[in-house]
């Protein structure tokens, strides 16, 4: 079911399936990837209890193995409306004997979204309702118009960060979907803009591993563009299908990533995964912003 909120101009509408995002229109244009199939079929997936691929998509939680698969469960599954008002909607997934099977803990899961008078905001709580520490990963997957006018070109974008940054994306083994750090590819050094060409997704997705910067715009030559502010998140990968010259851009704001060469499969030991104390609710928040 889609769920439409407005505010003047401005509109975004959202799938209950996965809370996700499916439109922003800021009143002069859409900011949001419309999920062509012949491309990708999605515009802006949650990503619970895990980011990215697992290696066999085995984990371990409490000493035994289970099986989740890419990004987690959340993007697939129907979330409950909790509250709606004409520029205001908040939607909740919570566990089943369903999600229990693949991932051993209660849970809430809470995305709210607000249109501001300039802006999009989304505020997410993740919460652990059960006696024992919840190991999880927490991502987002924004898929970004990109170009934003049909007069410009994917390359005339560029990504300017509000810190220096450098970018030394380990590489991502196709087999597995592992993240190799022995291979990696420098694509950014202490600098804050990253003029983009398909080029750079050859390998698959960029990962920013250590985030300084609370921001990111990508714009273009007519400064037509977008914000994303991030709250609670200390990665950042960046993606467009390889080889395919695809209109958008995903700036996926992290907190966790791929399995890792050197990791040894428990979930609460991967890289920049969060563990919730029972009855601890983590925040997470996104502010999309127009440029232009």
């Amino acid at each position: 079911m889609l769920v439409t909120i407005q505010n003047g101009l401005c509109s975004a509408s959202i799938d209950t399936k996965g809370a996700q995002l499916t439109s922003y229109f800021d009143g002069a244009r859409e900011l949001i990837w419309q999920a062509d199939p012949r491309y990708w079929g999605k515009s802006f997936p949650i990503l619970f209890p895990i980011i990215g691929l697992l290696k066999d998509n085995r984990t371990i939680i409490d000493g035994k193995e289970y099986i989740i698969s890419k990004h987690g469960f959340a993007r697939d599954w129907e979330f409950s409306l909790l509250s709606r008002q004409e520029d205001r909607a908040v939607f909740r997934l919570e566990d089943s004997p369903e999600t229990l099977s693949v991932f051993p803990r209660r849970f809430s899961l809470t995305v709210c979204y607000t249109l501001q008078e300039r802006g999009l905001s989304i505020d997410y709580q993740v919460e652990n309702k059960d006696t024992l520490p919840m190991p999880y990963c927490f991502g987002l997957h924004p898929a970004l118009c990109c170009p934003m006018t049909p007069e410009e070109d994917f390359s005339q974008y560029a990504l300017t960060f509000e810190k220096p940054e450098t970018i030394n994306s380990p590489a991502i083994m196709p087999d597995s979907g592992v993240m190799d750090l022995n291979d990696r590819t420098l694509v950014l050094e202490n600098a804050r803009t990253l003029p983009l060409r398909y080029e750079l997704f050859d390998r698959d997705a960029l990962t920013l591993e250590e985030l300084s910067s609370s921001w990111v715009q990508l714009s273009g030559p007519s400064g037509k563009g977008v914000q994303l502010t991030f709250g609670g998140f200390t990665s950042l990968g960046l993606w467009t299908p390889d080889h395919k010259q695809a209109p958008f851009l995903c700036i996926e704001p992290w907190a966790g990533m791929n399995d890792r060469t050197g990791e040894d499969g428990v979930l609460a030991h991967k890289y920049g995964a969060r563990t919730a104390a029972p009855g601890e609710t983590d925040r997470y928040s996104l502010l999309i912003t127009p440029l232009g």
